[in-house]
């Protein structure tokens, strides 16, 4: 790291089975045009070959990658690691499996250095030639690069939709951390942890800028979280982060944006619904899964008269007779197109 005392950049990887990608991962990092930076690998409990990996690397760069190995704690609770070990001025995350642009750091130093911004938004792809691709539009707000942009309407888009919730889209200040360094309790999350994470940064965060650069490549990969079928886990999470949500909202001021919320989560539901159906369950599973559903969502959502007023018809119909009705198959053929349609009009929109 030349003659700096610490580095600008912490690239935090938490690690866990990845021993395929893992060599890929690290290069990317190691082979920038930018020099300084650390690396934190955070091995979560791997039971393959990662966890040796991640020691030949602090073996072979000692002054520039750190090595931690922990008990399975999952995502979150690997990330939270990472963050307490890192000294950099800013903080990113790179998944074990995924890569970084070869010029990433440098471009994110030039834009924190014109700036001063304390979040820097960057654009995905599932392209090793890091070209703009569908995925890119998706994750993203359209925007040129690099621009200011409201914190607020920054805050509101990360309430209403899933477009940025991706903690490893964003180059952050450490100190927009903080209050998740601080955090003692312990939390397990198989979906939505990004956006959590995102909240907690975006609590700090005072300004954010935006690039249309696509400087991350997502790999898809089938053993990942996002590609598995139902689990009831699933939706207490995504309730879970529902309601730290609804916190959010009101400590940022955005009541406004309630019903978009609410709105989020019910698409998030018919995702479920799908997946649900998808997974052709046991009748008695069946039951056991939306009898786990049908209270929380009931409770937090349908139970308010302004909600169901403001819901379309056709949503309003599905989720009720989602709700209401466990037994029957071809109801849930009747859901899963039109689950399928509802979320074709969503992400169309």
């Amino acid at each position: 790291m030349g003659a700096f005392s610490t580095p600008f950049f912490s690239i935090i990887i938490p690690v866990y089975n990845v021993d395929s990608y893992l060599d890929d991962a690290i290069g990317s990092v190691l082979s920038q045009n930018h020099s300084h930076y650390e690396i934190v690998l955070v091995d979560d409990g791997s039971m393959d070959e990662s966890g040796r990996i991640c020691e030949e690397y602090g073996r072979l760069y000692p002054d520039r990658v750190v090595v931690l190995h922990q008990e399975n704690r999952g995502l979150f609770e690997a990330r939270k690691s990472g963050l307490r070990m890192a000294t950099g001025e800013y903080i990113l995350f790179l998944d074990g499996d995924d890569e970084l642009r070869e010029d990433a750091l440098s471009r994110l130093s030039a834009i924190a250095q014109e700036t001063e911004a304390d979040v820097i938004a960057f654009r995905c792809c599932r392209n090793r030639d890091y070209e703009p691709d569908s995925f890119s539009a998706y994750h993203s707000l359209g925007v040129r690069d690099p621009v200011d942009y409201s914190i607020e309407e920054f805050r509101y888009q990360l309430l209403v939709s899933d477009r940025i919730n991706g903690i490893c889209l964003k180059a952050a200040r450490r100190e927009c951390y903080q209050d998740l360094i601080k955090q003692k309790k312990r939390i397990r999350l198989q979906l939505a942890e990004d956006k959590l994470v995102s909240a907690y940064v975006l609590d700090r965060a005072r300004s954010v800028s935006l690039t249309s650069d696509v400087l991350y490549h997502y790999r898809l990969n089938l053993q990942s979280i996002s590609q598995r079928s139902f689990s009831l886990a699933d939706c207490g999470d995504l309730l879970f982060v529902y309601d730290h949500m609804r916190e959010a909202m009101d400590r940022w001021g955005l009541g406004k944006c309630e019903d978009e919320l609410d709105a989020l989560l019910l698409s998030q539901i018919h995702d479920q619904i799908i997946r649900l159906y998808e997974a052709r369950l046991k009748k008695e599973e069946r039951i056991r899964a939306i009898d786990g559903m049908r209270g929380s969502i009931d409770a937090k959502v349908l139970g308010r008269p302004k909600v169901l007023h403001e819901l379309k018809s056709h949503r309003r119909m599905l989720l009720k007779k989602f709700l209401n009705n466990r037994n029957s198959l071809g109801f849930y053929a009747r859901a899963y197109m039109a689950g399928i349609a509802f979320m074709k009009k969503v992400r169309g929109r």
